[in-house]
């Protein structure tokens, strides 16, 4: 038996995807943080785009404008899905506050089991 892909959900599988889409966000222009091996970056229209990911959960930030062109390339090389505005991230809650520039990220589930 021959298995010519990697299996969702294996070691294996996390690392290719991780490998492609680190390749993918070169592509488009997207830099990997010295810093922060998950973390990627770019300037676009003179403003920053940020791409986080947790095995193979991608987050955009930045500038509605600049976050959609960017996930547009991504999606054209890469297939996934866009479940718009985020309120719940690898077990984090995402408060948005769009009129006041504001976001909160908080583990609430975390806080509570101390």
């Amino acid at each position: 038996l021959l298995l010519c892909s990697t299996l969702y959900g294996t070691k294996q599988g996390a690392m290719a995807y991780y490998k492609k889409m680190k390749a993918t966000n070169k592509e488009i222009g997207l830099k990997k943080s010295i810093v922060e091996p998950c973390l990627f970056y770019r300037w676009l229209n003179e403003r920053l785009v940020l791409n986080t990911s947790w095995v193979d959960d991608n987050l955009y930030g930045g500038n509605d404008e600049e976050v959609d062109e960017t996930m547009n390339q991504f999606r054209e090389r890469l297939e996934c899905d866009d479940m718009s505005e985020v309120e719940e991230y690898i077990g984090c809650k995402v408060d948005h506050n769009r009129r006041d520039g504001i976001i909160k990220i908080t583990q609430p589930v975390l806080i509570k089991k101390l």
